[in-house]
């Protein structure tokens, strides 16, 4: 379990995969409600993480712009695709973490001193690549991005208050158009592969989760509704 933000002192990929896998897990059990079980956190020791990462947002490294949460020790001679996998990746996961604790636990983020601030230039920074990956992988890796901040319930948090980040915004907008057009016109297809199902899957959550009356429909029903349960969606 992660209790601490804290960037990597050394450059090594597995340690590097474990600490946004840790990510993951955190915003997974923000969205499946088991974040305060017995085998999780305390309020306190969640509290805790929060704070860390308020105060453990990056400021610039090298070419590399403030408000993210790198969790590399530097961009020095750092190849594009490691900068999406390990700049911006955690930086769209610890957004996708503050902006649900703000919508859904109101009362944990107005405890910690400057959580705003840092979610909003978290915010910002998501932008900076319009959610698009490197190279061949560029579709697949915004779908994934898309996916983390609907679970996030980032889009929700947005248009609630359109002058919190209308670059994320837009970038949102864009991508999620691109997908529903490139679904219709079937060209999914790229370089990487068929990415019908990614592009699918990213839309889905991204509507679910950031519909209020769907969500609460599909949270209140039973289990032999026809709605799709929130375990179905491809994470």
């Amino acid at each position: 379990m992660l209790f601490e933000f804290k960037p990597i002192d050394t450059i090594n990929i597995d340690v590097f995969e474990d600490f946004n896998n840790e990510l993951k897990s955190v915003l997974e059990s923000i969205d499946d409600e088991t974040l305060f079980s017995d085998n999780h956190y305390t309020q306190d020791e969640f509290t805790a993480l929060l704070q860390s990462f308020v105060e453990g947002q990056r400021g610039s490294l090298g070419r590399t712009k403030e408000g993210s949460w790198s969790i590399a020790p530097n961009d020095d001679y750092m190849p594009t695709d490691c900068r999406v996998a390990y700049i911006f990746q955690p930086t769209y996961l610890v957004t996708a973490i503050l902006s649900r604790v703000k919508i859904d636990f109101p009362e944990i983020a107005r405890s910690i001193p400057r959580y705003d601030v840092a979610l909003k230039k978290g915010l910002l920074f998501c932008s900076y690549r319009g959610l698009y990956g490197h190279g061949y992988e560029a579709d697949e890796e915004a779908a994934e991005a898309l996916t983390i901040l609907s679970v996030g319930k980032v889009p929700l948090l947005l248009e609630s208050d359109r002058n919190l980040c209308p670059e994320l915004l837009e970038a949102i907008q864009n991508v999620t158009k691109s997908f529903q057009y490139r679904l219709m016109t079937n060209t999914t297809g790229s370089w990487g592969g068929n990415l019908q199902e990614s592009f699918s899957s990213a839309l889905e959550t991204f509507y679910i989760k950031n519909d209020k009356e769907m969500y609460e429909t599909i949270k209140s029903t039973d289990k032999n509704s026809a709605f799709i349960k929130e375990k179905d969606l491809k994470w």
